[in-house]
Order: structure tokens, then C-alpha cells, then sequence
């Protein structure tokens, strides 16, 4: 298992790059970013997961706590 810390003010897309190098091959990737409710955020890490590791599946939170509202979403590789 692995844990990376990345401080804000990194675009989900960036950070997920960070996680896909820190941990190349893994088969999957759990996550907590802070893009409150902002679903075009987290869907642009499954986007970078799909492109630069297809073989991970992975599933990413995001919390805003002013809305108390949870975001999650997910996808699995073909293999």
C-alpha cells in the first residue's frame, strides 16, 4: 500500500499523475482529494488513470464540508 501527501494547490489531474508515479503498476488506487463537490475535477483523475495506467482500478472521495456533501467515484480496470 501506498501514501502520498500532496499538498493543495494541485490539480486533481496532476496529483493523480504524482499517485500513478509513485506506485507504477499497482492494481488499484484509493484516494481523498480536496475538490469539494466538483465532479469534472475527479473525473479528469479517472481520466489520467485510464490513460496512464489502464491495468488500475481506482476509486477517489472528495468532501465538502460546508455542503456536507460526499463526492466518490470509481472505475475498474478490464483486467
Amino acid at each position: 500500500m501506498y501514501i502520498i501527501s500532496i499538498s493543495w494547490p494541485f490539480k486533481v489531474g496532476d496529483i493523480t499523475k504524482k499517485l500513478i508515479e509513485a506506485s507504477p503498476g499497482a492494481p488499484f488506487l484509493v484516494h481523498r482529494f480536496d475538490a469539494g463537490t466538483n465532479a469534472k475535477a475527479l473525473d479528469n483523475g479517472m481520466k489520467q488513470i485510464k490513460a496512464l495506467s489502464p491495468d488500475t482500478s481506482a476509486m477517489f472521495f472528495s468532501v465538502d464540508e460546508d455542503e456536507g456533501k460526499i463526492m466518490c467515484m470509481s472505475c475498474c480496470s478490464k483486467v
